[in-house]
């Protein structure tokens, strides 16, 4: 990437467009989990086995949110560290971690802590 960007004395190249279609910093198509932090969270959660209607219960998740890659979720989901709430009803729209061991407030979610770092080299 750093050969794109070339500034010498006869001027400068900078292949902008050509770096920014190459890279990409955070995987595109992250994926939403649910970290049950606090007794609010945690009711909204168990709420959402009950509710007929859940965009007034999804605004209230929103801030528990964090967002991972699919294939981390995948794997999270195969360990058991992440769940579906009421997934009878409501199929895969809120995914849950479920050991809150897993998230870190300084860092966020830290799947190596489920057992996932072999995996996490594996799949990327």
């Amino acid at each position: 990437m750093l050969e794109k960007f070339r500034a010498d004395a006869s001027g400068t190249d900078f292949a902008f467009r050509e770096v920014g279609e190459a890279f990409r910093l955070i995987e595109e198509g992250m994926v939403p989990v649910i970290v049950r932090r606090d007794e609010a969270s945690r009711n909204a959660v168990r709420a959402l086995t009950y509710a007929e209607k859940t965009g007034g219960l999804a605004r209230r998740l929103q801030p528990y949110i964090v967002q991972i890659p699919p294939k981390i979720r995948a794997e999270l989901v195969r360990f058991g560290q992440v769940t579906f709430a009421a997934a009878e009803r409501l199929g895969d729209q809120f995914a849950v971690l479920e050991s809150e061991d897993l998230y870190d407030d300084d860092v966020g979610l830290v799947w190596e802590r489920a057992g996932l770092l072999a995996a996490e080299n594996s799949i990327f």
